[in-house]
């Protein structure tokens, strides 16, 4: 047993020296058996990383998939993502009512549909998937990625509006781009100018 461990021990010297010098997986088996057992586990280890990388979603498992892209040990969603210096978010913003106008209070009413898109490509999945283009969520998604915040100068309160639970949905595509629609009810002050013209 000894002749075995001191044999394996010399020839994983023999392996690291071969290895350093970029021999053909050949050569490095030509030098004993124990260094094709070595050899055989870094093969193995290396098919198992290649195979996990190569792990394709079919279409029907976007929850899996998004559950992957979201997994805290490759994403945080509490910073934005880093592609460049400086993330470029587009808004728009449908103002869609405006009314209970309280005169005393210098306030009124409105609904808002904010929509927001950006990239983050650390949920881009064209590597991981063929056949899924985008995926489509709602509030959970929104809770375990990253999103913009965004406040309304003069508003006194604000909430997002809801039927059966928040109107939110999320739309991620194979390329990270991330279009984020919300509608919100807010309530704002509003410096009123009375002017009298007297006749």
């Amino acid at each position: 047993m000894a002749e075995i461990i001191q044999y394996s021990r010399r020839n994983f010297s023999v392996l690291s020296k071969s290895l350093t010098e970029s021999q053909p997986i050949g050569m490095i088996l030509s030098n004993g058996p124990g260094v094709m057992f070595l050899t055989l586990g870094i093969i193995l280890v290396l098919h198992y990383s290649s195979a996990e990388d190569s792990f394709v979603f079919p279409y029907g498992r976007e929850a899996e998939l998004f559950d992957y892209l979201t997994n805290s040990s490759r994403y945080d969603s509490r910073t934005r993502p880093l592609n460049y210096d400086v993330l470029e978010v587009k808004n728009s913003v449908f103002v869609y009512f405006l009314g209970n106008i309280r005169a005393q209070q210098l306030e009124f009413e409105a609904h808002l549909l904010i929509r927001q898109k950006w990239q983050d490509k650390k949920l881009s999945f064209a590597n991981v998937s063929t056949n899924i283009e985008y995926m489509e969520g709602e509030t959970w998604f929104a809770d375990h990625i990253w999103t913009p915040n965004i406040f309304i100068e003069n508003e006194v309160n604000s909430d997002l509006m809801t039927m059966t639970r928040d109107s939110v949905y999320i739309r991620i595509q194979s390329n990270g781009i991330v279009n984020y629609h919300y509608r919100i009810r807010t309530v704002v002050l509003c410096d009123i100018i009375i002017i009298i013209i007297i006749k």
